[in-house]
């Protein structure tokens, strides 16, 4: 495949995968293919005898000598098969001269910069070296009859690159040079003043804007009959030895010349060695037209060899783009699985019935605490109420005392339970329900069409009702003492009556009757004391017995309110559950779709990626092609 059809393939493939950057590229090298003309550059500090030895290239003075360079733009001279022609653009002004027309290009130049131009040579002379003109010109091409140059060749003068002073004027100078040489020429000849070899500004000019494109330049050593023959050898042996040394350049006999351009022109004394010269100078040029041709070749292949290193290095990124978008779209695809769904989800359901749990288990601790507290503070108050001497009376004076009072205290943890699940459950559950949505909403950026809506539980609390606390064994136990001391009360009154009775009989002043009366009041005071001494026997059994009731009521009341949170517990539970498996069977259909979808989207991502990297290895067949042939041409060379 010659290089125009690649050129051709590399625009196609740029133009499918929207490889901009290198479009300039393609563009140039485009232009490059299509234009048959060779561009030779010529650059050289100021005063390294540019203008005259492009003279001596042109046979003809044309450009103004031995002044201080002042041209801002890089002019271009080709040869003009008719009359002589000269674009020129100024900031906001085009002219274009033709023949010996030059009137509009002088009257504006008399009327901006006071100038007075009255023919072409001194209207070339003022464009090219005339320090307040020169500046403001942009672009410039000399089209010109009758010169040595040959018709496909084009010379591009460029500005000095080494001004003197300061001059503001001449800053652009260095980039407008590096732009010709790495874009524009075939080939530059770089002018070095054989009494200064290889300066430095001209060291540092090389490194800072060309250092990459010196094998593109030829090393021409000038004024040299100026200077003694045997010197010269050493000359270019230095120049030779800084190139080896400085820019890694060797095998340079064929790119260091030692010139005299001066005795190719009209010249009042030539000098004694002055045929010498001019046949150095002749044989240089043919070398030179012969170069620019294969030069060109090497160019032209050179930016054929990094346009497919662009190109490769761009679809290697898309590669590498296309395979993570594979890799994610497959990684989405397995979390978009409608078991992977189930999976997720049932994992946050765990998740959030681990969290409920355990918020419920830290309430029943707290809970049991501050039961056990009250159930030692009623105790407590229990025991300080009953007495020996209100215990037969414990159902009308001590119960209802100790009941308002367990009544008290257990409202009292009832209203802790009730703000317990009220605030710290429902505050967690409602947490672990936003959770499960922030992490289902999550989910859902991978499917962008789903439109999540948000659900909440609706869960209430409540409340725990409680009978009263029952006091039945202690009052049976009272009762008993009570019943069992009217008993002895009423036995010893009756023992007490028969008793007087019989000592009456005996004692005639008493009487039987009298001492019945007598007998029964000893023997009901007798009974009293049997009955009161009864009660104080049985107060320990009476307080521990209403102790163990109060226990017994608080027990029991634990066992409630634990049920009671179970109960709350599971409530909470499944309607968690029922949260996530609504979730599931809410969009487990869409998510099936739209998985089908992205699984359509991976397998064209993957053709689109074979597609890549079937022009991947071509563009790298060529590259590799290219590359041969250019390292052919830079050995013909």
């Amino acid at each position: 495949m010659d290089l125009e059809n690649r050129l051709n393939y590399f625009r196609s493939v740029a133009e499918t995968y929207r490889i901009k950057s290198v479009r300039p590229s393609i563009n140039a090298l485009a232009e490059k293919l299509a234009d048959k003309k060779l561009y030779l550059a010529v650059i050289g500090e100021f005063n390294s005898g540019k203008s005259t030895f492009i003279n001596a290239l042109l046979g003809r003075r044309i450009l103004k000598e031995g002044i201080l360079d002042t041209t801002a733009c890089a002019t271009y001279i080709f040869k003009s098969r008719s009359e002589l022609e000269i674009d020129v653009s100024f900031e906001k002004k085009v002219f274009n001269v033709k023949g010996h027309d030059i009137s509009e290009l002088a009257t504006f130049l008399k009327n901006n910069y006071n100038k007075v131009i009255n023919d072409t040579q001194e209207l070339i002379d003022t464009l090219t070296s005339d320090k307040q003109v020169a500046i403001d010109v942009k672009k410039m091409a000399l089209r010109i009859p009758d010169i040595n140059l040959p018709d496909n060749i084009v010379i591009i003068d460029t500005p000095g690159f080494n001004p003197s002073g300061n001059d503001v004027s001449t800053e652009n100078h260095f980039e407008i040079t590096k732009e010709v040489v790495t874009k524009n020429a075939d080939a530059a000849l770089v002018l070095i003043r054989s009494q200064q070899p290889f300066p430095k500004s001209l060291s540092n000019f090389l490194s800072n804007y060309v250092s990459n494109y010196l094998h593109r330049c030829v090393f021409v050593i000038t004024m040299c009959d100026q200077t003694e023959s045997n010197n010269l050898s050493s000359i270019a042996d230095f120049v030779r030895g800084r190139l080896a040394c400085d820019f890694n350049l060797h095998d340079t006999e064929k790119s260091v010349f030692c010139e005299s351009a001066i005795t190719m022109l009209p010249i009042k004394k030539l000098p004694e060695n002055a045929a010498f010269w001019q046949n150095e100078f002749k044989s240089f040029a043919r070398y030179v037209w012969e170069l620019l041709s294969r030069q060109k070749n090497i160019i032209t292949a050179e930016h054929a060899h990094q346009l497919s290193l662009d190109l490769i290095r761009q679809l290697q990124e898309s590669l590498t783009k296309k395979q993570k978008e594979i890799e994610r779209k497959k990684e989405l695809l397995e979390k978009g699985k409608v078991s992977h769904i189930s999976e997720v989800t049932k994992e946050m359901m765990h998740s959030a019935k681990r969290k409920i749990t355990a918020t419920i288990r830290k309430a029943e601790t707290k809970l049991k605490d501050e039961i056990e507290i009250q159930e030692r503070l009623c105790l407590d108050a229990a025991t300080r109420k009953l007495t020996k001497s209100n215990a037969d009376s414990f159902s009308s004076v001590v119960e209802p005392e100790i009941r308002n009072d367990v009544s008290y205290r257990l409202q009292k943890v009832l209203l802790q339970v009730n703000d317990e699940m009220s605030g710290n459950v429902n505050k967690t559950l409602k947490m672990t329900i936003v959770e499960m949505q922030n992490e289902f909403r999550k989910h859902y950026i991978i499917f962008p069409s789903l439109q999540y809506a948000d659900e909440a539980l609706n869960l209430k609390i409540n409340e725990i009702d409680f009978p009263d606390i029952s006091f039945d064994s202690t009052n049976t136990i009272v009762k008993n003492t009570n019943d069992s001391g009217k008993i002895r009360t009423i036995g010893g009154a009756a023992a007490g009556a028969a008793t007087g009775a019989v000592i009456g009989t005996f004692i005639p002043i008493i009487g039987s009757g009298l001492g019945a009366i007598i007998g029964g009041a000893i023997g009901l005071y007798k009974g009293n004391q049997n009955s009161n001494e009864l009660q104080k026997e049985k107060y320990p059994s009476i307080e521990a017995t209403m102790n163990r009731e109060i226990k017994s009521y608080f027990n029991s009341f634990k066992e409630k309110i634990k049920t009671k949170i179970e109960d709350q517990n599971e409530l909470i539970n499944n309607n968690i559950e029922k949260y996530a498996h609504n979730h599931i069977e809410k969009y487990g259909k869409v998510v099936e779709e739209i998985i089908k979808q992205q699984e359509q989207e991976i397998k064209t991502t993957q053709q689109q990626q074979n597609n890549l990297t079937d022009h991947v290895h071509k563009i790298e067949a060529a590259e590799k092609e290219i590359k041969g042939n250019l390292l052919s041409l830079k050995v013909q060379k």
